[in-house]
């Protein structure tokens, strides 16, 4: 996590200086779903871990490096929710979870007719550092140290979707699905269980052309 910050950091500021020579520029406000796969190996016996549909928001920065490449730069929010539960209680047979992260992501796409595709890496860092754990016997409130769970994730990002650009305005609109793949270690307890985050997005947006 401590070699990576740096490198993302790095890439932001490279994007940044030379947006400004691209022939075209465009910003997205965009929102929809995040479906969070979390991973735990081994899982607890007679437990099951499912994925509930959560927000996801922010904005997409668009330039054109290369006539037929586009690079993206995103800031968004994202929820992570689930519904554990424990077949072997008898006390809180089920536990909503919930936590709330900003992540970055980082693409180069293809884009043609009106469909794009591409890949690049994501990092996410937390929005509020708790996560809260909900059921019959009330609501709780933890850190993820407390957890001993990593805040932070990164990792790999496909994306495919639809572009369209109204002909005599500058105004365009997306469909994507996002497909993050997380590859950070997020268990701070090796010896007890590993855990690993990825998600799937499907996002809607607003683009604004700034040729």
């Amino acid at each position: 996590m401590k070699n990576i910050k740096p490198l993302i950091v790095l890439s932001i500021l490279l994007w940044g200086s030379t947006a400004t020579r691209a022939a075209n520029v465009r910003i997205t406000a965009l929102g929809g779903l995040n479906l969070a796969q979390l991973k735990i190996s081994p899982m607890p016996t007679g437990s099951t871990l499912k994925s509930e549909p959560a927000l996801t928001y922010g904005v997409l920065f668009t330039a054109d490096f290369i006539s037929f490449v586009k690079f993206d730069l995103g800031f968004l929010y994202k929820q992570s929710v689930f519904s554990m539960n424990f077949q072997n209680s008898s006390v809180d047979p089920s536990t909503k979870v919930t936590y709330e992260q900003f992540f970055l992501p980082m693409t180069a796409r293809y884009e043609f007719w009106f469909f794009s595709v591409g890949g690049g890496v994501f990092y996410t860092f937390p929005f509020k550092d708790k996560i809260t754990e909900a059921n019959s016997a009330g609501t709780t409130i933890s850190t993820f140290d407390q957890k001993l769970i990593r805040n932070g994730n990164f990792g790999l990002v496909a994306t495919a979707g639809f572009r369209y650009k109204l002909p005599s305005l500058p105004i365009g609109f997306m469909a994507d699905c996002w497909y993050l793949w997380g590859v950070n270690e997020l268990s701070k307890d090796l010896h007890m269980q590993s855990i690993r985050q990825s998600d799937i997005q499907i996002l809607f947006g607003i683009s604004l052309y700034l040729d």
